[in-house]
């Protein structure tokens, strides 16, 4: 196998080019890339063109990119079009590619174009803001015409994959409330949900043991080993060793720390336990005095801190700095009254299937009081 290169790169700008074809927007980029890569567009051998639905939207759904091109004078070489929804670019990257490490061709040419709304006309209602993306309510993801609902890149501009599934749930939401002629603006609230972790006296059902060690060094690949081929992989990763010991270091986030006050008896042994001397007790106070007072110094003044109620005995608060805790549990083993617990916190939001039979009124959101 040869070496691979990519000779050459080019993309048209993002805009609104209502007056250009799926023939122009190509003829832009293949003229940069072949001037960027300085080749005539002659030496191509082969092309991958990848596109989505401009075919539908022209009436040309089976040959695509040969029919670009050949307009552009590129014909008689393989074309091959590529659709794979958001992938199709990379994956016409990908196969062109391995075309060249078959030896099938040395000079092959990835394009794709794609025109975002261009089929929707701009009298039906639905209203464009200044990148020619949808306006669409960030809550209901409804447009300016009742009954079409957008989500993902096409309304609120590129996102990660996360993103757009949100987006899906809540437009299905909104779809589902307007087919029944509710309000698309009440929603169920997210649930959140607390459950103790606490198994035994001193076990929990997650590794809570704190390990301080540094973050384990990566092995690499030896430099005379990176010189003989560059196209080598320099990090090795870790052995099951060292992955073992790396995984220890996980601070368990999704493990909370919860106080009951009304359990604390000011025993002090929370705080004497405490590697990080995260948690103090002290008379309550603004924010500004209460800082002076902590037992480790505030490295984030920005962030909340937990302040308990009143305790019982002596009317002081349990202040804890999260910035400090590492989650280990050790207040919650030593603790008497069981009055620190360790809880894994749970959060669902709400699918349109849970709607069915939803009335206002309930509030299913459970949540317990954490620090």
């Amino acid at each position: 196998m040869h070496d691979i290169y990519v000779a050459g790169v080019s993309m048209t700008h993002f805009g609104r080019h209502l007056d250009k074809s799926l023939i122009d927007l190509t003829a832009e980029a293949l003229d940069a890339v072949c001037t960027d890569a300085g080749c005539d567009k002659r030496a191509i051998e082969a092309a991958f063109f990848g596109n989505c639905v401009q075919g539908h939207m022209e009436g040309q759904d089976m040959i695509r990119g040969e029919i670009a091109l050949r307009a552009l004078g590129i014909e008689g070489i393989p074309v091959i079009n590529v659709e794979n929804a958001c992938a199709t670019a990379s994956t016409a990257f990908h196969l062109a590619v391995n075309y060249v490490k078959a030896q099938a061709a040395d000079v092959v040419l990835a394009i794709g174009q794609q025109n975002a709304f261009p089929w929707i006309e701009r009298d039906l209602g639905i209203e464009f803001n200044e990148w020619e993306e949808p306006s669409v309510d960030e809550v209901t993801f409804e447009s300016t015409r009742g009954g079409v609902f957008f989500g993902g890149d096409s309304a609120f501009g590129p996102k990660n994959i996360i993103w757009a599934v949100e987006h899906g749930h809540q437009a299905a939401i909104s779809i589902h409330r307007y087919c029944q002629g509710e309000s698309l603006t009440d929603r169920l609230p997210a649930l959140l949900n607390l459950g103790s972790r606490k198994m035994g006296m001193h076990e929990w059902s997650y590794s809570n043991d704190f390990d301080p060690a540094a973050r384990r060094k990566m092995m690499l690949l030896p430099l005379a080993e990176r010189f003989k081929e560059l196209g080598k992989e320099v990090e090795l990763g870790f052995d099951a060793e060292q992955t073992a010991k790396e995984v220890e270091r996980c601070l368990n986030c999704d493990i909370q720390t919860v106080f009951i006050d009304d359990l604390c008896i000011e025993c002090d042994a929370c705080l004497d336990i405490c590697p990080t001397q995260c948690l103090t007790i002290t008379a309550n106070g603004d924010k500004e005095d209460l800082v002076q007072r902590l037992k480790a110094p505030v490295l984030e003044p920005d962030q909340p801190m937990f302040v308990s109620d009143e305790l019982k005995q002596t009317g002081r608060v349990m202040v804890k700095d999260e910035n400090f805790c590492i989650h280990c549990g050790l207040c919650a083993e030593r603790c008497p009254t069981a009055a620190w617990d360790m809880q894994k916190s749970l959060l669902s939001f709400p699918k349109a299937l849970d709607y069915d039979g939803y009335n206002s009124g309930e509030k299913p959101c459970q949540q317990s009081k954490a620090g």
